[in-house]
């Protein structure tokens, strides 16, 4: 048989019970007043603090909204740019094909250049930096393609 279905009985433990929490309640309902009083003046007030709370957050966002229209005209430019670039380097290379197989030989003397320099390396030549003193020529690290920081 569940809880629901058996009938209520009332014994003294029961009814002594009931009315120590009834006095309980009683003892404790100045307090539960006071703490409902206090929740209800905080809610009232809880209106003007959401919109101190939304205009603090306006005034922190307003500045990267700005911030975020300028880096994302950047992002598009650099994109078209990027675009641009892709286009021009597909056309060298058709333009580099052709070359290559109309000139006689041309091939030939394609292989027998040596290979490009590693990037950083070609970068310090093209800016007219020197060597690191680590990567000097004939080093092991030159012939690595290293270069020290």
């Amino acid at each position: 048989m569940d809880d629901h279905d058996r009938p209520l009985s009332f014994g003294p433990a029961q009814l002594f019970g009931w009315g120590r929490a009834l006095l309980r309640e009683v003892v404790y309902a100045p307090a539960t007043i006071a703490g409902a009083r206090r929740l209800l003046v905080g809610t009232a007030q809880l209106p003007d603090q959401l919109e101190r709370v939304v205009a603090a957050v306006e005034q922190t966002t307003e500045p990267l909204s700005g911030s975020l229209e300028d880096v994302a005209e950047a992002l598009a430019e650099i994109r078209d740019r990027l675009e641009h670039l892709d286009t021009v380097i597909w056309h060298l290379r058709d333009t580099l094909v052709s070359v290559i197989a109309a000139v006689p030989g041309a091939r030939r003397a394609l292989d027998r250049l040596p290979p490009p320099p590693p990037p950083a390396a070609a970068a310090r030549q093209t800016a007219g930096l020197p060597r690191p003193a680590s990567a000097a020529p004939g080093s092991a690290r030159e012939d690595q393609g290293y270069d020290a920081p």
